[in-house]
């Protein structure tokens, strides 16, 4: 799967760059809008994760573009914007996710998956979940101890 991200903080772009190419995903990376457009101009994109504000072209125009050249392609936007009309205009204008920052990598990953149908999402999914339901059952359990008297 060919994912472009793009995001002007260089840490969100590693970050969610190393998260993606451990899931075997194929990532190109932008800092802006316009190398954003380039990027997808010249690659097939199945997915597309855009930080709302950057420069040059904010991720919500290059959305806009997407969704006019290829509605195929999916689109997550990253924002630091919390209000619900802002999340209401990104889906709108064509969005299929909105995560707000800050965010947990893991949950980019799990909703990158989910909008490209990966099978193995449900399965690794619910392993990952049972270890942690697990991890939490032990980790409160109390354990019966004899008091001597």
């Amino acid at each position: 799967m060919n994912i472009l991200l793009a995001d002007d903080e260089p840490d969100i772009l590693k970050i969610i760059n190393t998260f993606l190419t451990g899931e075997g995903m194929n990532v190109f990376m932008a800092t802006d809008g316009d190398k954003a457009l380039e990027i997808l101009h010249s690659n097939k994109i199945d997915l597309a994760i855009l930080d709302w504000m950057m420069p040059c072209k904010d991720g919500m125009e290059v959305c806009k573009e997407i969704k006019d050249l290829n509605s195929d392609t999916k689109v997550i936007i990253l924002t630091a914007k919390t209000h619900i009309e802002n999340e209401l205009d990104a889906l709108y204008s064509g969005a299929d996710e909105y995560i707000r920052k800050p965010f947990d990598p893991r949950v980019v990953v799990l909703r990158a998956k989910k909008l490209l149908n990966c099978d193995d999402i449900y399965k690794t999914g619910r392993e990952a979940n049972n270890r942690r339901v697990e991890g939490r059952r032990e980790s409160n359990s109390y354990k019966s101890c004899d008091r001597q008297k």
